[in-house]
């Protein structure tokens, strides 16, 4: 039974990618010979992108005239990762839209070259990539220790070839949701860049908001507060009381703890339970990593949180009363200058850590005033909100994107006819 459908639009052919393409293995060299020579199109070109461009291609490899005639890129050239660790990564296809001068391919993926004028380039490295293209990929790939497709477990697998015309149609659509989303991630960092600037300015008195003028000082942590481990780990014994905790990816993916978060049910002793409590303005900082410049992420707990406590894979923060508001704290221990000064700290070889007494030592710049603190907090806030209401609207461009490409390759949803397209 075909995997595709049954019944198809009229006018649509189901086809296998065989009847469509010539399948070639790439080109396999030693470490030595990249860096210099001719282009070649390499595994990442093709997984991160579905249309390829001159511009994308900026590996290079020493190459002789033979390979290069054996192994060559050409424009309208369909490419797919041919190995890696997961089938999920495995048939990913882009199309080489550019004509490129004496260009090969790496031996990590497969050359599918078009050998009939009925498939639109383009709408060949939009389909490829439709969901029922990808799950018919790997139903009909291996998988042993690593996963594996081959010219000819591709040639096998099962296509719905639209007229040309309808191709040109499909393509225009598609391309107008693909520009919306670029253009949406271009203002997305630059939002993200012009925050990173008020933060600089904000955060270290460089820049003073109307109405303020009072003084800002260094201080070390150790003297504005008290530093504190923990012994909680994830286990449940018996005997000891259930309890939420607080983990060291709970702090790396946020800003900001709330009783509302969902936590990691475990048991704990009495003792811990109080030792290890979460108040209102702690800070959490994850101390080790496997490399410095991804230590010392941090989130603050913004209010008191009932019998939740922190895990022995982070350290917390507890300012004294009245020196920092919480939600000026999401954002000063996030300036690149605070970093700098734990990943100076870190110790280790394989994996380096942050000591308590590392993260004590560790100075901020802060204003006195409370109510500065707070305004500097609703500027950087409200800038956070901008970027997530942004995202979000990429995500729903995305998720249409995805909707589209399903339903407009396999006839589901049709293109209007007087719909205008350029060859």
């Amino acid at each position: 039974m075909s995997l595709v459908k049954t019944k198809i639009p009229p006018n649509w052919q189901q086809v296998k990618l065989g009847d469509l393409f010539e399948f070639k293995n790439g080109l396999n060299k030693g470490k030595e010979f990249f860096g210099h020579g001719t282009p070649i199109v390499n595994y990442t070109d093709v997984y991160k992108k579905t249309l390829l461009v001159n511009s994308d291609i900026k590996g290079l490899v020493e190459v002789s005239q033979n390979e290069v005639t054996n192994n060559s890129a050409k424009q309208n050239d369909v490419f797919f990762t041919r190995t890696s660790e997961t089938l999920e990564e495995i048939g990913l296809s882009a199309v080489l839209l550019d004509e490129i001068d004496s260009c090969v391919f790496s031996g990590y993926i497969l050359r599918a070259r078009p050998i009939t004028n009925k498939l639109y380039p383009k709408y060949s490295g939009y389909s490829l990539r439709a969901p029922y293209i990808r799950k018919d990929i790997k139903r009909k790939s291996s998988m042993t220790t690593r996963a594996l497709t081959t010219g000819k477990f591709l040639s096998q697998v099962d296509f719905l070839l639209p007229p040309l015309l309808e191709q040109h149609r499909i393509v225009v659509i598609l391309e107008t949701w693909d520009n919306a989303i670029d253009l949406l991630k271009k203002k997305i960092t630059l939002k993200k860049e012009v925050k990173k600037g008020l933060m600089q300015r904000l955060l270290s008195g460089e820049a003073r908001l109307p109405g303020f003028g009072g003084e800002w000082k260094m201080v070390k942590l150790e003297d504005i507060g008290s530093i504190r481990t923990s012994s909680v780990d994830k286990k449940n014994v018996e005997g000891q009381k259930e309890v939420g905790l607080l983990n060291y990816m709970d702090v790396y993916r946020r800003d900001h703890i709330q009783q509302k978060d969902n936590f990691q049910i475990v048991t704990a002793k009495e003792n811990q339970i109080f030792s290890s409590n979460l108040k209102q303005g702690d800070v959490l900082f994850t101390p080790s990593s496997e490399t410095p410049s991804d230590i010392g992420h941090s989130a603050v707990v913004m209010e008191d949180l009932d019998n939740i406590v922190f895990s022995y894979h982070l350290v917390r923060f507890r300012p004294k009363k009245g020196v920092l508001d919480p939600a000026f704290s999401a954002y000063c221990f996030k300036t690149f200058e605070f970093y700098k000064k734990l990943w100076r700290k870190a110790q280790g070889a394989t994996r380096f850590t942050l000591s308590k007494d590392a993260i004590g030592k560790s100075s901020i710049i802060i204003s006195e005033s409370h109510k500065e603190q707070q305004a500097i907090a609703s500027i950087l806030t409200t800038a956070d909100k901008e970027i997530t209401l942004l995202e979000q609207k990429l995500h729903a461009l995305e998720q249409q994107n995805k909707f589209l490409l399903n339903n407009l390759v396999t006839g589901e949803i049709r293109t209007p006819e007087d719909l205008l397209v350029h060859a």
